[in-house]
């Protein structure tokens, strides 16, 4: 395991300049004047255990003496855990969902994040601390209900300019495993009924698959979009080629039942 004693915020730029770009970063608020913080202190060095310094830093800060990270990362209350990987926030937890931090922290490693652009890097600078809470709040705020997700088509207006750098970078994206989907929320926690309907086909048929969470990164959920021609989510790739959204996958395993058998072999 590896445990960081964070001191304020330019330690801990320096420790995440320092680590590879692919490791998950557990950032943990606590308060020593809190009965619950103590108890999840406990909880989580224990959980550490499970990790090397390889995979995964914990980095515990006080946030009795860390007021510029507690707003820069918008800490509303503390015990508070964040995930991090490559500068983008994977998930935040509080209150009583830390007590499955290790299911998340599994899940997170899992998490595929290859749009490697440069300004996106956590705490580079004014600009990024911005993006890097949009990115926080995103996953808070952005749970899109089932009664809107049916109209989740491209706006125009903020759409991010696609040009063949992340053309590129979303060809890689959708070829990093044989079977990639891009859903809202994540297999554990997915944000809309859809998504869930294609993760649940996904594991009836006992298929390994790769996901990536397009609340978290406006840019790939939007240049996904344009990349697919599929205005909305979940989107299912297999061995780098679209397949389609969750009505398509049903109609062709209702076709063809061994579809998944037959398209990987």
């Amino acid at each position: 395991m590896s445990i960081v004693q964070i001191s304020n915020r330019t330690h801990l730029e320096k420790v995440v300049s320092s680590e590879d770009k692919n490791k998950l970063l557990v950032l943990y608020f606590y308060s020593n004047n809190n009965e619950q913080s103590k108890s999840i202190n406990e909880n989580i060095r224990l959980g550490s255990l499970k990790y090397t310094k390889d995979t995964i830093n914990f980095l515990f800060i006080d946030s009795s003496i860390n007021n510029e990270l507690i707003s820069l990362f918008k800490v509303p209350i503390t015990p508070y855990l964040v995930i991090v990987r490559n500068g983008y926030i994977l998930r935040t937890m509080t209150g009583t969902e830390l007590e499955d931090f290790v299911m998340s922290l599994d899940e997170c490693s899992e998490t595929i994040l290859t749009i490697n652009d440069s300004s996106y890097n956590l705490l580079h600078n004014q600009q990024t601390d911005a993006r890097q809470i949009k990115y926080r709040n995103d996953s808070v705020s952005s749970i899109e209900t089932d009664s809107t997700i049916g109209s989740d088509t491209l706006d125009e207006e903020n759409d991010p300019e696609y040009n063949s750098d992340l053309n590129d970078s979303l060809s890689k994206l959708v070829q990093a495993v044989p079977v990639m989907i891009f859903i809202k929320g994540t297999p554990s926690e997915p944000r809309c009924r859809y998504s869930r309907q294609l993760i649940s086909i996904l594991r009836e048929n006992k298929i390994r698959f790769g996901f990536f969470d397009v609340l978290q990164n406006d840019m790939v959920r939007k240049g996904m979009k344009k990349f697919s021609d599929w205005p909305t989510f979940p989107q299912l790739y297999m061995n780098g080629e679209f397949v389609g959204g969750l009505d398509i996958v049903k109609e062709t395993i209702k076709d063809e039942p061994e579809f998944f058998n037959i398209s990987l072999l």
